[in-house]
Order: C-alpha cells, then sequence, then structure tokens
C-alpha cells in the first residue's frame, strides 16, 4: 500500500489537555456523588468498545492471545486511558493480565482510581483465575462478566514526554489500544520540538510500546480506513511503520454518494509483513 500522509484536522479545544481536565473534573465530581455513574463512554453509541473486545476474544480463540493467568499472559497498554473504561470491561471479560492506563491529565488518572476502588469494593469475584479452577468456575457460568479482583493500574504519562512506566512487561505491552486517542492528538495545535504536529510522530512513539509482533488497535471517529493506514503503515519515519492485520466491522450508511461509516477500528501489527 502507498498513500499520501492525510491533510491535517483543523484544531480545537477537544485537542487541548485544559478541556480534558475540565471534563475529568466534572466526572470526578459526578462519580463521587453517583458511584454508579462511571462517566463517558467514548463511540458508545457505535457499540465500538464491544467490538473492541469481541475482536481480542476472536484473537485469543485463535490462540494469539492469552487471557488466562500463566506465563504468556497478555499485558495491555490503553494510551489516553480517561475514565478506564475500556480496560475495567476487559477485566469484566475474564482477562487476567498487566493492565496499564495512562493519560496525561491527572484528573481522569483519578477518576479512573476511584472507579476502580469502588468496583473492588463491590466484588466478591474473580474471573481470573488459573488452570482447572477458572474452567470449573467458567462451566458453572461464574466467571462470565465478573469483575476481576486483579488490579488495573493507572499512571500519569504524556507519550510526547515519555518516562519509564512501572508495571511495563519487558520488550513492551502485546496489546497496546487508543479509543479515541489520536483523534484528540490529530486536534491538538501543538507543536513537537521536530517542528511537526504531534500527530506526525505518534506511531513513531506508540511502536516503542508495542512488543515485537504484538497488536495496535485503534478506533477513530475522525479518520478513514484508507487515512488511518496512510498513518501508521505509512509513516514518513519508516522504522516507525506498523503492519496492517484486521479490521472490525461496522453498518455503512451513504450519503451525497458515498458509502462509509462513522467509526473505524483496525489492527496493526509490530513486525514484518508476511
Amino acid at each position: 500500500m502507498s498513500a499520501a500522509i492525510p491533510n491535517h484536522l483543523d484544531p480545537s479545544d477537544l485537542g487541548t489537555k485544559q478541556y480534558w481536565d475540565e471534563a475529568y473534573a466534572r466526572e470526578l465530581v459526578n462519580h463521587a456523588e453517583r458511584p454508579d455513574d462511571e462517566g463517558t463512554v467514548w463511540f458508545a453509541d457505535s457499540g465500538a468498545e464491544e467490538k473492541m473486545i469481541d475482536f481480542l476474544e476472536t484473537l485469543a480463540d485463535d490462540g494469539i492471545l492469552q487471557k488466562e493467568l500463566g506465563i504468556d499472559t497478555s499485558s495491555f497498554l490503553d494510551l489516553g486511558t480517561g475514565n478506564g473504561h475500556l480496560l475495567f470491561s476487559l477485566r469484566d471479560e475474564g482477562w487476567c493480565g498487566t493492565m496499564l492506563g495512562v493519560d496525561y491529565s491527572s484528573t481522569s488518572l483519578e477518576l479512573a482510581r476511584q472507579i476502580g476502588q469502588t468496583r473492588l469494593a463491590s466484588q466478591d469475584g474473580n474471573a481470573c483465575q488459573a488452570g482447572s479452577e477458572a474452567e470449573d468456575h467458567a462451566e458453572d457460568g461464574d466467571a462470565a462478566g465478573a469483575t476481576s479482583t486483579i488490579p488495573v493500574f493507572f499512571e500519569e504519562y504524556d507519550i510526547f514526554h515519555p518516562i519509564s512506566l512501572p508495571n511495563s512487561p519487558p520488550g513492551g505491552f502485546n496489546v497496546v489500544l487508543d479509543k479515541g486517542t489520536f483523534d484528540a492528538i490529530s486536534l491538538s495545535s501543538d507543536i513537537g520540538l521536530d517542528g511537526r504536529r504531534l500527530c506526525e510522530s505518534y506511531c513513531a512513539r506508540l511502536k516503542s510500546l508495542i512488543q515485537q509482533n504484538g497488536y495496535f488497535l485503534i478506533t477513530s471517529c475522525n479518520w478513514t480506513e484508507n487515512e488511518l493506514r496512510a498513518w501508521f503503515e505509512e509513516s514518513e519515519d519508516a522504522e516507525a511503520r506498523l503492519v496492517f492485520h484486521d479490521r472490525i466491522k461496522y453498518p455503512s450508511f451513504t450519503f451525497g454518494g458515498k458509502t462509509g461509516q462513522s467509526v473505524v477500528t483496525l489492527c496493526f501489527r509490530n513486525g514484518t509483513g508476511d
């Protein structure tokens, strides 16, 4: 595939740290008053989170990823984790490996940790168990949907000013997740030290976080499939390029003679093309 890097999006408030700090401050207050209110789940109207989890389940069924505790249990990094909902949902579905959510908004992390504490305090079961014990619980039907008592970790982290991440597996994560984060970065007017918009160096920054032959699963409402593939397959930095692996299908619509979908989810691999 060969494609030009897409045109930049016009900057907006959604690309500023102030916007997200203020948004999560409101959600933090709401959750303190009503613990069942965990805040906004982005792309909920499209069922994107559920589709991402179903896709990961397929990779597990194919033996590519491993849910259960063991030597090869798959690890997850959620970039721009917000309230941590995607990682908590993975725990609910029995994914037992290391899970780390990072965000440059300390307020979002305060919210995510608060939600995590509330969930753990109300939980009396654990979907993440080893070996035959897990199989016994699965047969009894109590593993499905149970909230794991294995913690989800959260750390303040700016991918454009990286630091060493605690709870980070040697060699990187098996799966790096992005649900709207690249969208927000693409709306930032900030310029990096290299003189480029931040979105232009995102691929190079995230690749070092993905284990060799690991996966990057991204959902976007601002970019088409072809545009996302251009950003991540055709990065100007050849060493940063990822390999397209698969896509998630959403209902399509036709407008003005063109057919498309409101949300795009693609999976890339950190490796060479086969």
